[in-house]
């Protein structure tokens, strides 16, 4: 027999008694494959740190890099020894820094998820776009740390932002026209009406909006715009689609008058 400790298997307190050595040789196993694990699990956390599209850093309460991913070097110009032990708030743009802040403290004192959308500075002096997500995590020391991970937005945010100046240039363009402008959805409830349309039809902006397109067709031919609705959302195609037609429409004082309308 050998002199080895007896373990509780639970907590792995040990005792001094007697076993015999085959126990020895599962003990000795069982912490090679305990080790093996803990390996395993860093190598797993490693290659996914450094193989993301996103930037991943760890800090703590005092906003400092205690952890930068490798591809910040690709996608921001920094190496990861240029930020460690750096603020994570220096690179980050006057306007959205107060923000930021915010939203870091409430998540880390309330130990809750927390997200921001902000410019970041690259290293080349250039803004870029990012949008951020974190979750704070206890240590083994009783410390509060977080880990944040950051996406590059910036050509979305480019597109977003071309897309919203077409739109208000499409409705100055829609505002300032001479002719009565109405646009309504698959279901035939309207959702722009312009200055001209008011004066045309007799309701207001207000009034028009979210109302069925029905608002401004004679009764005897609402059947037919119904059908025609119908017929739109199965096949995508329309009578009137591409054309200008002359048709009846009804005023808000209920009496009717031509207009030609191009769909």
């Amino acid at each position: 027999a050998y002199e080895i400790y007896q373990c509780d298997w639970s907590s792995d307190v040990c005792s001094s008694d007697l076993l015999s050595a085959p126990f020895l040789w599962w003990f000795i196993a069982r912490s090679h494959r305990a080790t093996a694990t803990v390996a395993e699990s860093e190598a797993r956390y490693r290659s996914l740190t450094e193989n993301t599209f996103d930037l991943i850093l760890e800090t703590g309460l005092d906003g400092v890099y205690a952890y930068v991913s490798p591809n910040y070097q690709d996608i921001l110009g920094y190496t990861p020894e240029e930020l460690l032990g750096t603020s994570i708030f220096e690179p980050i743009h006057p306007d959205d820094l107060q923000d930021v802040v915010q939203e870091f403290s409430r998540a880390m004192n309330s130990n809750t998820p927390g997200a921001a959308t902000f410019r970041y500075r690259h290293k080349n002096g250039e803004w870029r776009w990012f949008e951020a997500i974190g979750k704070p995590f206890p240590t083994e020391q009783g410390e509060s740390r977080t880990v944040i991970v950051s996406r590059d937005i910036t050509e979305r945010k480019k597109a977003d932002d071309l897309l919203k100046a077409r739109d208000e240039q499409t409705r100055l363009i829609i505002e300032t026209a001479y002719d009565a402008f109405v646009a309504m959805d698959a279901g035939g409830l309207i959702t722009a009406w312009n200055r001209q349309a008011e004066d045309a039809f007799g309701w207001t902006r207000q009034e028009a909006i979210g109302k069925s397109l029905e608002l401004i067709i004679p009764e005897r031919l609402r059947s037919a715009h119904r059908e025609g609705l119908r017929h739109y959302a199965a096949t995508g195609e329309g009578p009137m689609l591409n054309k200008r037609v002359e048709v009846v429409a009804l005023h808000r004082d209920g009496h009717e008058f031509p207009v030609e309308l191009a769909v």
